[in-house]
């Protein structure tokens, strides 16, 4: 008897559960989006819109994966436990129950204008990345503030692509990146200052309320603790409000801050055949499960599950983060290790085996350069 999984969520985490599950199962995966439109490389995003978009807006059809898969675009609207199943609505506005055998979580986070779950066709999708792109593009003084991965990223890709803007970069604490080895920190600075950013360390902006959510904008940025200002054409906010894209679950499998609760194994405590995957597991403070590999567990364990066999594989949260920073540059990929040290992986071995090889074969099995 062929079981059904409803995969919540076609982000990063989403897509890679969905393939791996869907050649054994009967699959339904469901996402707000019209397209896998990732979170990943902010900097990218805002610096190289149409490189960005190559690489990480990409429609469901291309993943060979997915071919048996139910790809549905819809919003979650609630998680009945007792039933077993998952009540949805279209982008019609109809709404669906969808029954499940199991069901995986991956609904991820909101956080800052790139990361919301919102139910866009694909050419508005296309438009408000071309829109915003584009502020950055025309302003002189840019101020980014938040030292964690979306601030620096955005840091280094906009001083790069723009060596005549001023970008500064604001950080709370004496070095960017809390959750790093703390000489891979140390390395970011030394490129970050390498690539022209002005870097202000022990900088408390003020936060207003919802900035983060909303598109850049000029203004002027007030310390706290402080009488000085700075006064920027352009503010991007990165401050790290990420918010859990939880409403529609039951408070009963919720943390107080709203992520799910997990076992080691990753599936929700007190349940079973039900797993929670990426930012929306509550692993570790990090919530790692999302970049090392937790759709793996998932498949593992969720798989022998199904077919009445005990789950042994569980997930370990590194001491330390790890992997890209500065994304793609033109040199190559710097990945940063969890020892605090770093790998250069030269541009052309990354275009023309790490993408379309490990990644696009190994990792996804198979992506189509176009829709069929």
């Amino acid at each position: 008897m062929v079981q059904r999984i409803v995969i919540a969520g076609l982000g990063d985490t989403g897509v890679l559960c969905a393939a791996s599950l869907a050649k054994k199962h009967e699959v339904i995966a469901i996402g707000a989006a019209p397209l896998h439109l990732s979170g990943q490389e902010l900097g990218l995003r805002l610096s190289r819109p149409e490189e960005w978009r190559k690489q990480y807006a990409t429609p469901y059809p291309r993943y060979r994966k997915l071919d048996s898969a139910r790809i549905v675009q819809a919003r979650l609207r609630s998680l009945i436990l007792k039933e077993r199943k998952v009540l949805i609505e279209a982008t019609n506005g109809e709404e669906e129950s969808l029954p499940f055998d199991a069901l995986v979580i991956a609904t991820g986070v909101s956080n800052g204008f790139w990361r919301r779950p919102s139910l866009n066709t694909e050419a508005e999708v296309r438009a408000e990345v071309q829109k915003t792109a584009a502020l950055f593009y025309h302003a002189k003084d840019i101020a980014i503030v938040g030292g964690g991965p979306s601030g620096v990223s955005s840091a280094a890709a906009l001083a790069t692509r723009y060596p005549e803007k001023n970008v500064h970069l604001f950080v709370s604490g004496d070095l960017p990146h809390s959750g790093y080895h703390q000489r891979v920190r140390e390395k970011v600075v030394r490129r970050l200052r390498g690539k022209g950013v002005e870097l202000h360390f022990n900088s408390r902006v003020q936060i207003p309320a919802s900035e983060n959510s909303k598109l850049p904008q000029g203004g002027t940025l007030r310390f706290q603790n402080s009488e000085s200002t700075f006064d920027a054409n352009l503010i991007l906010w990165c401050v790290g409000n990420t918010a859990p894209n939880s409403d529609w679950l039951p408070s009963e499998i919720l943390n107080e801050q709203g992520f799910v609760r997990v076992d080691p194994m990753l599936r929700v405590e007190g349940q079973s055949c039900i797993y929670a995957v990426g930012d929306i597991a509550a692993t570790d403070p990090s919530r790692s499960s999302a970049r090392n590999e937790g759709h793996r567990v998932v498949d593992s364990n969720l798989s022998r599950e199904l077919a009445g066999r005990s789950v042994k594989r569980r997930y370990r949260p590194p001491a330390y983060r790890w992997g890209s920073i500065f994304g793609l540059e033109d040199d190559g990929l710097r990945v940063y290790t969890p020892g605090g040290g770093v790998v250069l992986i030269p541009r052309v071995i990354f275009e023309h085996f790490i993408m379309p090889v490990f990644v696009a074969r190994g990792i996804y099995g198979g992506i189509r350069s176009t829709t069929q």
